[in-house]
């Protein structure tokens, strides 16, 4: 078992520095009020710190617990540990989860230096599949230890908040946690090694670690009275949809059924209550009998009382009540349901309605559908962002480096990988605005999975297209349906057709542009729908064709594209041999279902083989993107109050000030477009470059404008400021 010492005297701390310097390593461990490192001084504080500096032992330092010895010094202590350790660059700091510490310890006015590695990230690369939290990694490699968080829960007493728990089970708990891990990355170290994945832990995911802890302390700062505005825009909104869903025809005769049906189970609890009592010849029987009867007269002349006789009413959000309306009840819709969920009762989750659609003849799931987007978005960018905001009206978003299998980051507190284009809801990204004195550079990576393909493949088709800077869509679009050499052509009708109206290109003389831009459409739904390996089914309704012209499309483009053909069954073939596929950063995606006796699980997994390569590998180029900027930043290469806000997807935003931002477009895009992979994970880019196209936002995330090299920014800027 675990070796725990429990810092008593101010001077252990010195010991354990000296042990610290001995081993040269630092398994580290927090136990925190809340989660809410933004708001330290502020109600939340620091409970103890547990260190390991050996496997098989670990020291706690109690600080601001109420039963902590240090309550009221702790601040001295831990910045003498802090000082030697956390910031000594010989020193190797170790975490589960390191960002969580990584956070804690700026939010307290340190940073960590040095060597810094994540063992929950080490098991990541080695196994990407969840779960991924310290509790079952030690429940599996170390079952001695199995549930041993419960010492701090009782059985059958109420759970504590993490500032109320008892102090002795905290601190072994604390030890453990700090443990474990120096145990679980003395192992997975020499693995990582081993297999050839310590360029992808060390060089992009530890130092990704840095650039996004970094950027989720700061946060992105939110223009508060714009977001008040806004819930009670959103607000009425939602009222006018949920109104619009009750006054429903359909809705309208089920209520009132529903009305009926809920009363006359009222009478019959009453009728029975009273034959209850006739049985049971109670003393006061007449008095019961009495109550009851006066009730029932009551309840059959309208008259209802309270939340138990009112009938409460429809409500769209709630599962039950859907269930009835949609597939059961006789004043319902009467579809015929479809799928069920783990618990056996009939689904009514987006997939299914989207799916149920089109039997439905009334127009009431449309309907619901919007009403679910509605509440969604509410919920999640606007009534539900504003219980996150810090003191100064930043939030601080956490960007998840294991979120996904394949690699690409996942976001939560809010999502931001979720949030609405301009296109849908313009109106929520305007609340995400630059601090006083700067302005958002966003620089969006075009078609980078498509390049990612492109690279891979070899295809000359596909890597012309992007050697002559062609819109990758448009170009597809030519190539089924002529040739490239009408791109020119082709792009210019494209864009005289963007500004028209859909009155105007249903005009006769307007046939040809209509034709190409719904042919760019179809384009660019082939170019992802090949990617990501839909079935006929699922691609004829993504280009509203029948399968067999969805079957058909897709041969046309693989007859222009061969290559990217050749190389998808390679990859397959190979994944079928290996159990795994690759990436070009050293990520490798297990998939063992490539040898399930199921068909579906098969298939899955060879769809699976195929993009995650892409996926994975397009957003590795973004997340060393980030990591080669912020070297440049800290080494006075780029500016030292620059930046970064965000990154969605395809997309990195930073916050510039005005006058720097011709200095930093070029540097960024240069970066963004080949970064020095070469040096850091062995390969390189030959035959296509990633490309950015930078966007400037004065004022905020919603205004974004395409970057001129011939705008001054400072003039315009001011010109705005002084609005």
């Amino acid at each position: 078992m675990s070796a725990l010492k429990i810092i008593e005297h101010p001077y252990e701390v010195e010991e354990l520095i000296h042990h610290c310097y001995t081993t040269k390593a630092a398994s580290i461990d927090y136990e925190t009020s809340s989660f809410n490192f933004f708001n330290v001084g502020r109600g939340d504080y620091p409970l103890m710190i547990s260190c390991s500096f050996q496997p098989g032992s670990s020291w706690v330092l109690p600080m601001g617990h109420k039963e902590s010895p240090f309550k009221k010094t702790w601040p001295r202590l831990f910045r003498k540990f802090a000082k030697e350790v956390l910031e000594n660059y010989l020193i190797a700091k170790i975490a589960w989860n390191l960002k969580f510490e990584y956070k804690w310890t700026l939010a307290l006015g340190y940073k960590m230096k040095g060597i810094l590695k994540d063992a929950m990230l080490a098991k990541y690369i080695l196994d990407e599949e969840r779960p991924h939290d310290l509790k079952d990694f030690a429940a599996k490699f170390y079952p001695q230890y199995a549930g041993y968080e419960d010492e701090m829960n009782p059985p059958g007493k109420k759970k504590l908040a993490w500032p109320d728990k008892p102090f002795l089970p905290m601190c072994k708990y604390c030890g453990i946690d700090s443990d474990i891990t120096h145990r679980g990355m003395v192992i997975m170290e020499p693995k990582l090694i081993k297999h050839g994945f310590y360029p992808l832990f060390r060089n992009l995911l530890m130092m990704a670690t840095r650039v996004l802890g970094e950027a989720e302390y700061r946060g992105i700062l939110t223009d508060k009275s714009y977001l008040e505005d806004l819930m009670g825009i959103y607000k009425l909104k939602l009222e006018k949809s949920n109104d619009g869903i009750l006054k429903d025809p359909k809705v309208f005769k089920f209520e009132r059924a529903k009305k009926k049906d809920h009363v006359q189970k009222l009478i019959d609890k009453i009728e029975l209550e009273i034959a209850g009592i006739e049985e049971e010849q109670p003393k006061n029987i007449d008095k019961l009998i009495a109550n009851r009867e006066a009730k029932l007269k009551r309840i059959l002349e309208g008259d209802l009382r309270g939340k138990k006789e009112i009938y409460a009413g429809f409500n769209p959000n709630s599962t039950q009540q859907l269930v009835e309306f949609l597939f059961t009840h006789k004043r319902g819709l009467r579809i015929k349901p479809t799928n069920k969920t783990e618990t056996g009762n009939w689904s009514t989750d987006e997939d299914t309605l989207l799916a149920l659609k089109k039997k439905d003849k009334t127009g009431f799931i449309p309907k619901l559908l919007d009403h679910r987007a509605l509440v969604k978005l509410d919920s999640t960018y606007i009534s539900g962002v504003y219980p996150l905001l810090d003191i100064n009206n930043y939030i601080h978003a956490g960007f998840k480096i294991h979120g996904t299998v394949t690699g690409r980051l996942s976001c939560s507190d809010p999502n931001l990988q979720n949030i609405p284009r301009d296109t849908t809801s313009s109106d929520i990204k305007k609340m995400f605005i630059p601090p006083p004195g700067f302005v958002l550079l966003e620089v969006d990576y075009g078609q980078a999975e498509l390049r990612v393909v492109a690279e891979l493949s070899g295809d000359k088709n596909l890597i012309e297209i992007f050697r002559k800077g062609y819109n990758v869509h448009v170009a597809t679009a030519c190539r089924i349906n002529g040739g490239i050499e009408q791109y020119d052509k082709v792009k210019a009708i494209i864009k005289i057709g963007d500004n028209m109206s859909g009155e105007e290109l249903a005009k006769p003389e307007n046939k040809e542009i209509l034709f190409w831009l719904k042919q760019k459409k179809r384009a660019k739904s082939l170019n992802f729908s090949i990617l990501y390996g839909q079935g006929d089914e699922a691609m004829a309704e993504e280009l509203e064709c029948t399968e067999n012209e969805a079957r058909q499309f897709r041969d046309e483009w693989f007859d222009q594209f061969p290559g990217v053909k050749r190389w998808m069954k390679k990859i397959v073939k190979f994944c079928h041999t290996n159990g795994y596929v690759p990436n070009m950063f050293g990520r490798k995606r297990r998939l063992y279902d490539i040898h399930s006796d199921r068909y579906g699980l098969m298939k899955k997994a060879e769809r699976d083989a195929v993009n995650s390569p892409i996926q994975g590998a397009s957003s590795d180029f973004g997340l060393f993107s980030l990591v080669i900027i912020r070297g440049m930043i800290l080494c006075g290469k780029l500016p030292v109050d620059m930046q970064l806000a965000y990154t969605v997807h395809d997309s990195l935003g930073y916050y510039v000030r005005p006058k720097d931002i011709h200095k930093v477009v070029p540097i960024i895009s240069k970066i963004c477009q080949n970064p020095q992979t070469q040096k850091y994970f062995g390969f390189e880019l030959k035959h296509v470059a990633m490309k950015v196209s930078p966007e400037i936002g004065l004022e905020s995330w919603g205004d974004l404008n395409e970057y001129h090299e011939d705008t001054n920014y400072v003039k315009l800027y001011r010109r705005r400021a002084s609005l």
